[in-house]
């Protein structure tokens, strides 16, 4: 009985444990996040890197609302306000 109860308290505490990492990761910053076109053109293989948009922009697909995700897009920059 007692071998038991001790390990219900160390699965409790490992459960505890895993689910504080979890949460506690940090999130985006505070405020409003902007999608800001950069004016590039850009380009995303079927590996998923992409080439043609400055270091601080990223390439997204131009039928990204339609799940395709490779192929031709345009340099984003992303900006949070507060």
């Amino acid at each position: 009985m007692r071998a038991c109860r001790n390990l219900c308290l160390f699965l409790v505490a490992v459960l505890i444990s895993l689910t504080t990492k979890i949460t506690a990761r940090p999130g985006p910053p505070d405020g409003v996040g902007k999608m800001l076109i950069c004016g590039e053109e850009c380009f995303i293989r079927s590996d998923f890197n992409s080439s043609g948009c400055p270091s601080d922009c990223r390439c997204v697909s131009n039928k990204f609302r339609r799940g395709i995700y490779t192929g031709p897009g345009h340099c984003w920059y992303e900006r949070w306000e507060k």
